[in-house]
């Protein structure tokens, strides 16, 4: 349940703390809990859920990076492509346009 109303926050603004909270767990516990059962800890699989939605995004509309990248809760346009390249080892607008070139063949 916690997992599914953490991706349900479109801005993906939930901290490990809230979410520890809401779970009635330590935040260390809650730590250890979710990396048992997701294989990694909470910041990594958010931030590659985060990264997942942003590319739906860029595939799917014209919004400008920076705009996609608030919505995703991200403050610093920065931050966002240093995760989005972390996470896919290309920047947002390389992938926009390697996306765009698969596109035209179908």
């Amino acid at each position: 349940k916690l997992l599914d109303y953490a991706q349900s926050h479109s801005d993906f603004s939930l901290s490990v703390e809230q979410m520890a909270s809401r779970a009635n767990l330590s935040t260390g516990h809650f730590r250890n809990v979710f990396k048992q059962f997701k294989g990694e800890n909470p910041i990594s699989y958010f931030r590659k859920i985060k990264i997942q939605h942003a590319c739906r995004l860029l595939i799917q509309t014209q919004r400008p990076i920076k705009q996609i990248s608030s919505q995703l809760g991200y403050s610093e346009l920065p931050h966002f492509y240093r995760h989005f390249k972390l996470v896919l080892g290309v920047t947002p607008n390389t992938f926009r346009k390697q996306h765009k070139l698969t596109d035209k063949f179908y």
